[in-house]
């Protein structure tokens, strides 16, 4: 009722969505994948309000399309119905992307395991999210599968505990790793192949207001039948190589450049090949 009418407000880590839409999936999707996430009642503010509202094109008035749109300005245009979830979640993405910047933001799976988080970074591909899922059903508590969120005068990693996207054949290794895990049906979504949203841990959701300690950036890539391998990389290198997945250094100037210095020179600074979760799973517990 509150989706189709004033809006639904939830808290994922320190931002508020406030969400409204006229489809009866999207509270399906909802109460699966962020049905431990607090709703807020009669919030005074809400950083983003998202909308989501079925439209026709106007050159295929016969087919229901979608459009996605934050504060009233739609983001990506129409598109098929079926894409819907995975376009609600990249909008979610983009409003942190765009307007978080009282943080350091990077293109990255973030954890914790013992008091240590762990920045896992590499290109679109690369195996963030697969591995963050595996480490998540491992006991790791999952901090962000999108963003590493690093805080400018402690630089610590910052919890958002949201749902993470698995696609194509991550969808069903990480089914194998346990069956119960709860996601959505996958689908076809355009230039991406199938995709589906493993629901966060009820443990990472209620420990969402911890931040983390970073003791670890870790460079991924997937290599299929590789042996998983980490390797110590110079913190020279590492820091060149996380400034290209950091979404604004350039428009954090100064506070940008030492927060990124002090990350880097307080971390273990890593590249992680590997061609099986269980195999990545043992290196990475090993060396933490």
């Amino acid at each position: 009722m509150r989706l189709s009418t004033s809006g639904l407000t939830i808290r994922t880590g320190p931002f508020l969505y406030t969400i409204r839409t006229n489809l009866p999936e999207v509270a399906s999707f909802m109460g699966k994948v962020y049905a431990e996430s607090p709703v807020v009642d009669h919030p005074e503010f809400s950083d983003f309000h998202v909308a989501v509202h079925s439209c026709r094109r106007f050159l295929q008035p016969w087919l229901r399309h979608v459009d996605v749109s934050v504060g009233g300005v739609p983001l990506f245009g129409p598109f098929p119905r079926q894409e819907t979830f995975a376009y609600l979640e990249w909008g979610m993405n983009g409003c942190i992307s765009r307007d978080a910047n009282h943080m350091l933001l990077f293109h990255a799976a973030s954890l914790e395991r013992d008091g240590r988080g762990v920045l896992f970074l590499g290109k679109s591909g690369a195996g963030k999210s697969t591995l963050a899922a595996a480490l998540a059903l491992r006991g790791w508590r999952l901090l962000s599968d999108e963003f590493g969120l690093v805080t400018l005068d402690s630089s610590r990693l910052v919890p958002l505990a949201r749902p993470i996207c698995l696609k194509n054949e991550a969808i069903q290794l990480i089914r194998e790793l346990d069956p119960a895990v709860v996601t959505t049906t996958p689908a076809d979504v355009r230039r991406k192949g199938l995709l589906c949203h493993l629901a966060p841990p009820r443990e990472s959701v209620r420990r969402m207001d911890e931040p983390a300690t970073p003791s670890a950036l870790v460079f991924i890539n997937y290599q299929q039948d590789a042996e998983s391998r980490l390797e110590a990389i110079p913190k020279a290198q590492a820091m060149s190589r996380a400034i290209e997945s950091s979404f604004n250094y350039k428009e954090l100037g100064r506070a940008g450049f030492e927060c990124m210095a002090t990350l880097v020179g307080s971390c273990g600074c890593y590249d992680l090949s590997y061609g099986d979760l269980e195999g990545a799973g043992r290196v990475m517990e090993g060396a933490l």
